[in-house]
């Protein structure tokens, strides 16, 4: 049986996963779920990303874990991943530069698959609208300017998930301090789900480039570029199961012995499995680049793990 456990998926530059050209305002827009239309990270992008981690130590490893680059017929990835789905987004405001928004739906959403992928049935508590959530406590209401929109909003005393998810940044050794102190001290707001989807879609960086050929002269543009921006937080799972090797051929038996070898001397343990090796590489390597545009800086994303 596999285990999983929780990635969040921390923006750091602007992130570009594309769904290809389109015909509207942008040229080239980002990836969205079909019916909410809220941004999100297709699985085999983040896939590709993270086997290159495993790549730079031993590609025998990595085709163990990945499948086979050439030829997947002999044995399958043990490895799978969800796809990213929104959970925290960064819009500007008047008060603390910014805010990180969500909303009952995605909050809602969050506890299912949580639950779900990691075999567990912990209640959290009801979550409403129009509330803020703040581990300051001096303040029963608020009026929080986002963007060009005011709003009204009531302190939610008790917010389990939202504990679960600022524990998981707050303890992770690689989150900035600043950031750390931000999400603890300042407000997180859960606007209503139409209100959170309009934002997803209107505050989102558009950049507008062009493409200039050996001669100096554009060959293409100007085109615009959708991007997620920085400070966004997206959250998905990640899957290991036991090795797919086919152990009735005689050499593949004897290349999952060398393999289990290998990770022996890697964890430097008598029990080693599938999912600790896994875990304890991305631990090591806490952020990757997603999407396009690795040559202009974009899409380096913080990884911070959760429990299995």
């Amino acid at each position: 049986m596999d285990k999983s456990f929780l990635v969040l998926y921390r923006v750091e530059t602007p992130l570009h996963m594309g769904s290809g050209t389109e015909l509207g305002v942008v040229d080239m827009p980002i990836q969205r779920e079909k019916v909410t239309g809220f941004p999100k990270l297709e699985a085999s992008g983040i896939k590709g990303s993270i086997r290159r981690i495993f790549k730079q130590k031993d590609d025998y490893l990595t085709n163990a874990i990945f499948g086979p680059e050439d030829d997947g017929s002999e044995y399958s990835s043990c490895i799978s991943f969800r796809d990213g789905e929104i959970l925290l987004f960064p819009v500007k405001s008047t008060q603390g530069i910014f805010k990180w928004i969500t909303c009952p739906f995605v909050l809602n959403r969050f506890i299912k698959n949580y639950n779900l992928f990691l075999g567990k049935n912990e209640k959290f508590n009801s979550i409403e609208k129009n509330q803020f959530y703040s581990e300051n406590k001096d303040k029963d209401a608020i009026e929080v300017i986002l963007e060009d929109f005011k709003f009204q909003l009531k302190r939610i005393k008790e917010c389990s998930v939202l504990n679960k998810i600022i524990s998981l940044i707050k303890e992770d050794e690689n989150t900035p301090n600043y950031l750390k102190n931000k999400i603890v001290k300042e407000e997180i707001i859960i606007l209503s789900d139409d209100s959170f989807r309009f934002f997803t879609e209107m505050s989102t960086e558009i950049n507008t480039r062009i493409k200039i050929g050996d001669k100096g002269i554009i060959t293409e543009g100007p085109f615009t570029e959708e991007y997620l921006p920085i400070e966004t937080i997206m959250y998905g799972f990640v899957s290991v199961d036991k090795f797919m090797m086919d152990e009735r051929d005689e050499n593949t038996k004897k290349e999952k012995e060398r393999l289990y070898k290998k990770m022996t001397e890697e964890l430097k343990a008598e029990r080693v499995n599938e999912f600790d090796y896994v875990k304890k590489v991305l631990n090591k390597n806490s952020y990757i680049q997603l999407g396009g545009n690795k040559t202009l800086g974009k899409g380096i994303t913080q990884l911070i793990l959760g429990g299995e």
